[in-house]
C-alpha cells in the first residue's frame, strides 16, 4: 500500500494538520494552499505522463505569493505579507516557463526560475493506484 511521505521528518503521532499548528491565524490559508498544491501536482504529473510534449506543454509554475493581487485582503494577520513578491516578478516566472525553459521543464515544477528535482515540492508520492483514485 502506498502513501504520501512528507519530506519534513516528524514524529509518527503528528499528523498533517498538526504540522501547521504553530502558524496561528494564517494556518487555515496555508493549510488549504498545501492541499490544493498537492492535488494539483498529482494531477499535473499524471497529465504529463498521458500527453506527449508535442501536443501540449505542461508545467507547474510556482511564482510564490504575490502581494499586488489583493490576496492579502483576506488574511486575518499580515505577518506573512513581507515575503510576498511583486506582480511583475510573479509574471516573469510564467514567462520564463513558456519562453525559456519550454521542453526542459515539461511535466515538472518551476520555482524561482529553476526546475525542481522532485516531482512535488512538499511530498514524494509512491503509489500510482492511490493517485489515480484521488
Amino acid at each position: 500500500m502506498g502513501s504520501w511521505v512528507p519530506v519534513h521528518k516528524k514524529s509518527p503521532k503528528q499528523n498533517f494538520i498538526d504540522f501547521f499548528g504553530h502558524l496561528g491565524p494564517e494556518r487555515e490559508l496555508i493549510e488549504r494552499d498545501a492541499y490544493r498544491k498537492l492535488l494539483g501536482h498529482m494531477f499535473m504529473s499524471k497529465l504529463a505522463r498521458d500527453l506527449p510534449p508535442n501536443y501540449v506543454l505542461i508545467h507547474a509554475v510556482c511564482p510564490g505569493p504575490v502581494r499586488d493581487t489583493g490576496i492579502w485582503k483576506s488574511m486575518k494577520s499580515r505577518r506573512l505579507l513581507f515575503i510576498f513578491g511583486t506582480l511583475p516578478k510573479g509574471a516573469l516566472t510564467y514567462i520564463d516557463a513558456v519562453a525559456v525553459k519550454v521542453m526542459k521543464s515539461y511535466g515538472k515544477i518551476l520555482r524561482n526560475y529553476s526546475v525542481l528535482k522532485k516531482r512535488c515540492s512538499t511530498y514524494e508520492y509512491h503509489d500510482q493506484a492511490q493517485q489515480e483514485r484521488l
